[in-house]
């Protein structure tokens, strides 16, 4: 599940498909680079850290000092300067981190105001700098009266905070991801407008690998966020927002559709 959480946003490209100037090429490539990097650089930085702390000793240390690890390796390997500089980097790609997730998000809500969708004041862009500004803001307020409430029931921002939510929201995207990947191959399978492999093959293989991960998060999802009850919780949450959108979708192709066929 962890793993996949740090691949999150590379799907973000489709977001931007309108403002790509040949975006049936350009989204495509660079989504797979995204991904080639993404991978790239956490093998080579997570084979370096383990090499640092003994292959041995690697896991115990890390279950022992999670937020320490990186500092700790430049701290030892290093300086004490190289440490500082690791917290700095630490801190300011959790600020890239945020801002790019307010920023996809508000994409999102700008495009489905843009539609029809939902509102349309969310599609609304800003008269002197162009931004989604609307949706930005409603972004911002949602986010932080959760931060608050996080803040006012005194959760611990790692163990409890980091690891629920980011956790739920991974699972979330993996069940996305998996419906996405049987989508396509639906699609194209009634209209067969791709090749072989781009509609049928390669989304099928993304299917059976996305619904195995599914399968085996979703059965140990008490061990990740760390009870029973709690898992339930969560995955009561997930599936009670997928029937939501489906009775939202539903209703919006009965009332509305027109936007509903331009989102499909």
């Amino acid at each position: 599940m962890f793993a996949v959480f740090g691949f999150v946003g590379f799907e973000a490209t489709a977001v931007f498909r309108s403002e790509a100037k040949d975006p049936d090429r350009t989204i495509p490539r660079a989504t797979y680079i995204a991904v080639l990097l993404i991978a790239a650089i956490y093998a080579a930085s997570s084979w370096a850290m383990i090499v640092g702390l003994g292959v041995g000793r690697a896991a115990g240390l890390a279950a022992a000092d999670p937020e320490g690890l990186a500092a700790g390796l430049a701290t030892r390997y290093v300086s004490h300067v190289a440490h500082d500089v690791v917290q700095v980097l630490l801190v300011t790609s959790f600020f890239a981190c945020i801002l790019t997730a307010h920023n996809v998000v508000s994409r999102y809500l700008y495009a489905l105001g843009r539609q029809g969708a939902v509102s349309s004041r969310l599609g609304a862009a800003h008269r002197v700098h162009r931004s989604p500004h609307a949706a930005s803001l409603l972004t911002s307020a949602v986010i932080g009266t959760l931060v608050a409430l996080t803040a006012v029931a005194g959760l611990h921002p790692v163990t409890q905070v980091y690891a629920w939510f980011g956790g739920v929201g991974t699972l979330g995207l993996i069940a996305l991801l998996t419906l996405t990947s049987a989508a396509v191959v639906v699609h194209f399978r009634r209209h067969r407008t791709a090749t072989v492999w781009r509609g049928t093959l390669a989304p099928a293989l993304a299917l059976i690998a996305l619904g195995a991960i599914l399968v085996l998060v979703v059965a140990n999802f008490d061990l990740l966020v760390g009870s029973r009850a709690l898992a339930n919780a969560f995955l009561g949450v997930i599936a009670a927002s997928f029937l939501a959108g489906l009775a939202w979708a539903a209703a919006l192709q009965r009332r509305r559709p027109g936007v509903y066929a331009a989102l499909e």
